[in-house]
C-alpha cells in the first residue's frame, strides 16, 4: 500500500514536470508529445488510486465504500470485491456518492451480474445468498 502511495506521489511530480514542459515547448508537435505523456501519467495515477480503494475494501466488514469511484472501477473491481465479501457476510452495504450516472451504472451492473439488491434512497444492500 505504501508503494502505491509512493507511485502516486512520483506521478504527481512527473505530471507537474510534463505540464511545465508543455508551457515551455516551442512548437505544436513538441507540446502535443508532452500533452500525451501527461495524459498517460494521469491514467496510470488513476489505476493506482483504484488499487488503494480496492485494497481498502478487502476486509471482513459488511461495507464496500465506493465514494470517489468511477464506472470504470465498478466494472473492473467490484465483482471481485463482492466475491471476497461472500466469505464473511450474508449481505453487504454499498456506500456510494449521489452521482446519478454512477448509481444508474451500478444498478445495471448488479442486474447483469444477477446479484439481488435493494436500493432505498441510493443506499444499496446486496443479498449474497438466497434463503429458500
Amino acid at each position: 500500500m505504501q508503494e502505491v502511495a509512493e507511485n502516486i506521489r512520483n506521478n504527481a511530480y512527473l505530471y507537474k514536470y510534463k505540464i511545465d514542459q508543455i508551457y515551455n515547448s516551442q512548437n505544436h508537435q513538441e507540446r502535443n508529445y508532452h500533452r500525451l505523456k501527461a495524459l498517460k501519467i494521469l491514467d496510470d495515477t488513476k489505476d493506482y488510486v483504484y488499487e488503494i480503494i480496492y485494497y481498502k475494501n478487502l476486509n471482513d466488514s459488511s461495507k464496500i465504500d465506493l465514494r470517489g469511484c468511477s464506472m470504470e472501477f465498478v466494472s473492473i473491481y467490484l465483482n471481485d470485491i463482492i466475491v471476497k465479501k461472500m466469505d464473511y457476510n450474508l449481505q453487504v452495504f454499498l456506500i456510494v456518492d449521489n452521482n446519478e450516472r454512477c448509481i444508474s451504472f451500478l444498478k445495471n451492473f448488479l442486474s447483469e451480474e444477477d446479484i439481488k439488491f435493494s436500493n432505498i434512497n441510493n443506499k444499496f444492500i446486496l443479498f449474497l445468498f438466497d434463503f429458500v
